[in-house]
């Protein structure tokens, strides 16, 4: 699936160029393991090629799955924080299994 930058939104077109997912992201990446990282008045969350919430937005940065695990930024201090991060903050989540 390509991307599509429309007005300033993005969403995802097919091979043939046809709108697959609606521009509604303020960013977005690449579909990775089935999900893309996607963000929404600047929260990261995870979308499935239908354009469904995997994982809703609650990150402060998000990039592509990779062996199941995706790194995430979680807020922290007014800053963001990658792994390890924070005792007892997970900054990489695991995809459900489907």
């Amino acid at each position: 699936m390509g991307k599509l930058n429309e007005d300033g939104k993005h969403g995802y077109i097919d091979e043939t160029g046809r709108v697959e997912i609606e521009p509604r992201f303020d960013n977005w990446t690449e579909f990775s393991e089935g999900l893309a990282a996607v963000s929404v008045d600047f929260e990261w969350g995870y979308i499935d090629k239908t354009g469904k919430w995997a994982i809703p937005p609650q990150f402060a940065v998000g990039r592509p799955f990779s062996d199941g695990l995706a790194l995430v930024g979680v807020p922290l201090n007014g800053k963001v924080s990658f792994p390890p991060g924070p005792v007892g903050e997970l900054a990489k989540i695991r995809k459900k299994r489907q």
